[in-house]
């Protein structure tokens, strides 16, 4: 039982610093498409919004 608890433990320092740095990267793609369409989402309801006003106003 030990044998199999420390093999586990070697297992899951090895992979462990992997396994952040993959999740990291998706985090911060994840990340990066959001803030995107938040952007996009953000600016088109302004320009949507300029429409009846005469045309996108300088902020």
């Amino acid at each position: 039982m030990a044998d199999r608890l420390l093999f586990l433990a070697g297992l899951w320092v090895a992979v462990s610093p992997w396994a952040t740095a993959v999740g990291l990267v998706v985090w911060l793609a994840a990340l990066h498409v959001i803030g995107g369409f938040a952007l996009v989402a953000w600016t088109g309801a302004r320009l949507w919004s300029a429409r009846g006003r005469g045309g996108a106003q300088a902020a």
